[in-house]
């Protein structure tokens, strides 16, 4: 009975009718004779929203009071709850400390601070996107974001936001976005291939140390490699009737198509044949 006595008094319409000394109607935000018929109106308040209530003096001393106290409570507890939410998020984009040895950085090209200023008046330089709204904040942004916190120029969320003009908000909501989401992957897929090099400097001191576990996974990468150039290196053996069909179709197309489209289009022709010689290697 409680819950919907409680919907009732949230959901009945301000009777309110607007007069000429109101602050909306001076604004222009409403009419004269125009009723308020907002659904915050309460029973206890004779049907007004809490602002008219007040103004129709249904709501004085103690009662206004308490009535007062109990909106200001409210409103610092949901101020509270976004700060807390806006603290989670910020802790969650910045991630940890990173205590990674200084040679694995430097295989990822992490090596000088990173340093937003610059990384946004380059973007803004190259203008890469002038139809893409934000592209050039949003992915200086980016690159900021995906370095490692120690290396971040300048260290705060706050002093990012100053640089790139825009509110601390924003960066939140553009840590989700595609665009930046999609940068940051590729950005650290390209950093990551500097591992490579490593990877097979450690293999090969464990080998040196005649590591019976790294020398099996070497050759069996070894092999691994051997079979894919030799895939890409062997003929596809077409018969005469397969290669004059290729070679029609790509002909067909490419009188529309031209250029590049006449290779894309006998290539695509070939690859059902490639593909078949690729089982028949692997069985």
């Amino acid at each position: 009975m409680g819950n919907f006595y409680t919907i009732i008094t949230v959901t009945m319409k301000c009777p309110y009718i607007f007069h000429a000394g109101d602050e909306a109607v001076k604004k222009e935000k409403r009419q004269v004779g125009e009723k308020c018929e907002v659904r915050f109106g309460k029973k206890e308040y004779g049907g007004y929203c809490y602002p008219h209530a007040k103004i129709m003096g249904m709501l004085s001393g103690e009662k206004l009071e308490q009535t007062r106290l109990a909106r200001e409570e409210a409103r610092q507890a949901k101020k509270q709850r976004r700060a807390e939410a806006d603290t989670k998020a910020q802790e969650t984009m910045s991630g940890p400390e990173i205590n990674l040895n200084p040679r694995v950085l430097e295989a990822m090209g992490y090596t000088n601070p990173c340093y937003l200023a610059e990384e946004y008046a380059l973007f803004k330089t190259l203008n890469q996107k002038p139809t893409h709204v934000n592209y050039d904040e949003k992915m200086a942004y980016a690159r900021w974001l995906e370095s490692p916190k120690h290396l971040r120029e300048p260290r705060t969320m706050a002093e990012a936001a100053k640089i790139l003009g825009v509110t601390e908000k924003t960066l939140i909501s553009w840590s989700t976005s595609p665009d930046v989401i999609d940068f940051m992957n590729a950005d650290i897929e390209s950093r990551s291939r500097g591992l490579f090099k490593l990877a097979m400097y450690k293999l090969g001191e464990n080998i040196d140390r005649n590591d019976t576990k790294s020398i099996i996974d070497y050759l069996k990468y070894k092999e691994e490699q051997d079979n894919k150039r030799q895939i890409k290196t062997r003929s596809l053996n077409l018969s005469p009737e397969e290669q004059k069909e290729a070679d029609d179709f790509a002909r067909s197309t490419g009188e529309r198509n031209r250029g590049v489209a006449l290779k894309a289009e006998k290539a695509m022709v070939q690859a059902n044949v490639f593909k078949s010689v690729s089982e028949d290697i692997e069985q």
